[in-house]
């Protein structure tokens, strides 16, 4: 692995706590969870998106240690199977979130590793009439783990910012990063490189068309005050100082309520396409039958158990990389669950495929937490650590008959066995032919 110094993620706008001199990111594979502190943190802007195949376009943001002609080139990524988006507080997928909103990520390589990205380092004349560069230095980094919005980012650090003056005329508000009185549902991650973001006191733009929110309505810009300690969702940011504020949360409440409302989202389609997770270990049985054990992938909580109880059916979808299924209306696959169980790093991560060992068994729970309070990431299981991008919970079912896509290292979706069962848009099924094949080309692997 090249140490790239010059690329560390450091700026007057976005502070990083990455050390100098650290690896810069590592290789993640769709088979295994990867280990502990080996992503690689890189924010921007959602420029374009690709939902059905979860692909998409970060535009970076504006580094002082990068040459000025390598600035807001496209970074075109992917998500991992196990790789996860937050907005608003709450799991969601890349549907959920608006073209133009700044995010945080964390990015890995791709299977071929830490290949070059060849940038021209002349001027600007030169670049655009020799051989224009089409792609970010950070092109390579194009495995995505996790992104968050702005809103997630800093409740998540449970900080908010509290406004010191407004200029109305100039459509400018100075505010100051503080503590968040309000506990958040998440907090901070473990297993991610640590990343700060703003402090201090910041100058935001906003703009006539940037939606405010108070309790349970809109409100206006009117509403805004001196003193009040919000959170935002921002755009631009990097381009003209910190960003534009697209979104304004005055309160509490009206956090409280875009993060029930995203979970809400996040959980319809859950129900419409399956929790997915990965298979991490098969005991096969006599005639074709077989026990699975199953990771879920971050996003599953606690509250979730209830779909699955124990001794019921539920149904199974093999599901390829980028989550999409086959046929999910016909292909599903009626399996029994036969118990829950912890999920450890514990086993090593020098094995072929993602073994986390399989720790105490538990039983469902009969009381869920109060709704929309969300299992924080850094959950330490009886055996260990979390990995990142595995939610900790795991099931064990039996199925009758094992199918050609179960096995160890790939992802599958499991649904209730209660849930209406219903056909998905055409563009999202693979069978009996895709017509939605990948269109972001990413680099090569």
């Amino acid at each position: 692995m090249k140490w790239l110094q010059s690329f560390v993620l450091l700026s007057c706008f976005i502070t990083s706590a990455v050390a100098v001199g650290e690896s810069r990111g590592s290789v993640a594979t769709p088979d295994r969870f990867p280990a502990a502190g080996t992503s690689y943190p890189i924010a921007g802007e959602l420029v374009m998106v690709d939902h059905v195949n979860r692909t998409g376009i970060l535009r970076c943001d504006r580094l002082d240690t990068r040459n000025k002609y390598h600035q807001d080139l496209p970074l075109a990524f992917g998500m991992l199977p196990y790789g996860t988006l937050y907005y608003h507080g709450a799991p969601a997928t890349l549907s959920d979130i608006l073209l133009g909103t700044h995010l945080h990520g964390w990015f890995h390589f791709g299977p071929a590793g830490d290949f070059e990205v060849d940038l021209l380092e002349t001027d600007y004349a030169a670049t655009v009439k020799n051989q224009p560069n089409d792609r970010s230095p950070d092109s390579p980094l194009s495995q995505t783990l996790r992104l968050e919005d702005d809103f997630t980012f800093y409740q998540r650090q449970r900080s908010g910012w509290e406004i010191v003056s407004i200029d109305d005329n100039k459509k400018q508000l100075v505010a100051e990063r503080v503590d968040l009185d309000v506990g958040a549902a998440l907090t901070e991650l473990t297993g991610y490189p640590t990343v700060k973001g703003l402090t201090g006191k910041q100058t935001f733009d906003y703009t006539e068309a940037t939606r405010v929110w108070q309790a349970n309505q809109v409100a206006e810009l009117s509403d805004v005050a001196v003193g009040q300690v919000i959170l935002f969702n921002m755009t631009w940011a990097t381009m003209y100082g910190p960003g534009r504020l697209t979104d304004i949360w005055l309160d509490a409440d009206s956090r409280a309520l875009a993060t029930e409302r995203q979970f809400r989202s996040f959980e319809q389609q859950m129900f419409d396409r399956g929790f997915p997770g990965m298979v991490t270990k098969i005991d096969y049985l006599d005639q074709g039958a077989g026990i699975v054990d199953i990771e879920f992938y971050s996003g599953f909580e606690p509250r979730h158990h209830e779909f699955f109880p124990i001794n019921k059916s539920a149904r199974l979808l093999v599901a390829e990389s980028n989550l999409r299924t086959h046929d999910a209306h016909n292909d599903g696959k009626q399996v029994q669950v036969t118990e829950w169980i912890d999920v450890s790093q514990a086993e090593s991560q020098s094995e072929p495929q993602s073994q986390s060992k399989l720790a105490s068994q538990i039983k469902p729970q009969s009381q869920p937490k109060p709704e929309f309070q969300l299992t924080p990431e850094s959950q330490l299981t009886p055996g260990g650590q979390v990995l990142p991008g595995s939610s900790g919970h795991g099931i064990r079912i039996r199925m009758p008959e094992l199918l050609e896509g179960v096995r160890p290292g790939r992802t599958i979706r499991v649904q209730a066995g209660t849930w209406t069962r219903r056909g998905l848009p055409r563009e999202e099924k693979i069978a009996p032919f895709n017509i939605r094949p990948q269109r972001i080309v990413l680099p090569d692997r």
